[in-house]
């Protein structure tokens, strides 16, 4: 857990952001606390709209990281277009975007 120790921080107000520069592969992690949804039918659902987010920015991340996105109690009730606007705002906030 590299990132968790060392990684540098970035926040919005749908997301946390903890990202480290690697060496290999660019890889990503979403995390849906069970604060956020006791359900985890409902956590593996956002985690899924998670993912469709990010997978529009993929090709723009300018060098390989290790990148694991948190979820905060607000995107359980965004939509798919504001969660990926959140996760362009915080990549480029933290410097991962080209």
């Amino acid at each position: 857990m590299i990132v968790m120790e060392k990684g540098v921080t970035a926040h919005s107000p749908l997301f946390l952001v903890k990202w480290v520069k690697s060496t290999e592969r660019t890889g990503i992690a979403a995390v849906v606390p069970q604060k956020v949804s006791k359900k985890a039918v409902d956590r593996n659902a956002l985690r899924r709209r998670m993912y469709d987010a990010v997978s529009s920015l993929y090709s723009e991340i300018s060098l390989p990281v290790h990148i694991i996105i948190f979820a905060k109690h607000t995107t359980s009730e965004a939509s798919l277009k504001d969660m990926t606007l959140a996760m362009r705002s915080v990549f480029v906030k933290a410097g991962i975007l080209k």
